[in-house]
């Protein structure tokens, strides 16, 4: 079989991102290496330097099956459909989520709206445009009457935990009105969430399929020893950078120490939210458990989580017992099957 694989050329555009832009070579290091081991023929194709001519190399491939890791182009996490769309467009086989899936999972707002009107709980939220006009001191009793704290400010429509920090959490008004402020400068004020924040514990919960889904075995994310003054947030920092307390302090327990009970309702809420919002071949939901309530509240759904040998998603496969290169070809198998069912 031949394959393609596709990735965006990490951007320096944005110079405070790029670590998470760079972080694709890991993935098609891994990925080729496990092609190299399952026996296929494969080439590698940067997306961003000359995106006309990297278009119509597509156009006139010869490939059986395009891997995707396309995550963004010249740094910009909204076109990613675009990609997968003109793969569609094409005709050729691609891994992961096809463009409707992925414009849903990338825009939270969209998301949030589409998994509130199927009744799986998420987060309340604000576009921090509507609340400009209360942010003003003097406004402060009808923003409390609107907002409840805490809340995270977070950027609408990127990924990789761009655009989160520690002071993304706000518990009082003052740093409400400073995340806002900090936010709306980079992202605009439309593109920028104010997101009821939930106290309690984190799990992520990866599958495999399109409508049929093997649930991966669900992980906990735990912060050990974090400094005091720091909040359990998956940041920037935590994700990225290696030398942040974040960073140190990060834990993944798998499977996650949950009760039976907590177990089934977590794997139900999480795949009704991966086919809610339309993924497909891989996709991961991180979710939160409510210390008050008890609830579990869906914090984001992931199109393309990273699938770097040794990282999250396929640390899980492993202890399904899948090896890396297993991963890949089943992967490349769902693929093949949902543009089968697209045809």
């Amino acid at each position: 079989m031949k394959v393609i694989v596709t990735y965006n050329v990490p951007s320096s555009a944005v110079p405070e991102d790029y670590a998470c832009h760079e972080g694709v070579l890991d993935q098609v290091r891994d990925v080729t290496k496990a092609l190299e081991t399952l026996g296929h023929s494969y080439e590698v194709l940067g997306v961003g330097n000359d995106i006309r001519r990297e278009l119509t190399y597509l156009a006139d491939c010869d490939a059986d099956v395009i891997f995707n890791l396309c995550e963004s182009i010249n740094g910009q996490s909204g076109l990613q459909p675009c990609f997968a769309g003109y793969l569609e467009l094409l005709g050729i086989p691609f891994t992961g989520s096809d463009s409707a899936g992925i414009t849903i999972a990338i825009d939270k707002r969209q998301t949030k709206a589409i998994l509130q009107s199927r009744g799986i709980n998420t987060p309340q939220a604000w576009l921090a445009a509507s609340l400009l006009p209360l942010l003003d001191p003097a406004q402060e009793q009808a923003l409390s009457g609107r907002v409840r704290l805490p809340v995270i400010v977070k950027p609408a429509r990127e990924d990789g935990s761009i655009g989160i920090t520690q002071q993304s959490v706000a518990t009082t008004w003052n740093e409400l009105r400073s995340a806002v402020q900090e936010a709306a400068q980079r992202f605009g004020a439309e593109n920028v969430l104010v997101e009821r924040y939930i106290e309690g514990r984190e799990f992520y919960v990866g599958f495999l399929g399109n409508t049929r889904l093997q649930s991966l075995p669900v992980s906990e994310i735990t912060f050990e020893n974090l400094p005091s003054e720091l909040k359990p947030i998956m940041s920037y920092d935590a994700k990225w950078d290696p030398d942040s307390p974040e960073r140190r302090s990060f834990r993944r327990l798998c499977p996650a120490p949950l009760t039976p009970e907590e177990q089934v309702r977590v794997v139900e809420i999480c795949e009704a939210a991966y086919k809610t919002v339309g993924l497909s071949g891989y996709g991961r939901i991180d979710v939160r458990l409510e210390t008050t309530t008890g609830e579990f509240f869906v914090l984001d759904v992931n199109a393309n989580p990273d699938i770097t040998d040794g990282q999250g998603f396929p640390v899980t496969a492993a202890i399904a017992g899948l090896s890396y290169p297993e991963l890949i070809e089943t992967i490349i198998k769902h693929a093949l099957e949902h543009d089968r069912n697209r045809s």
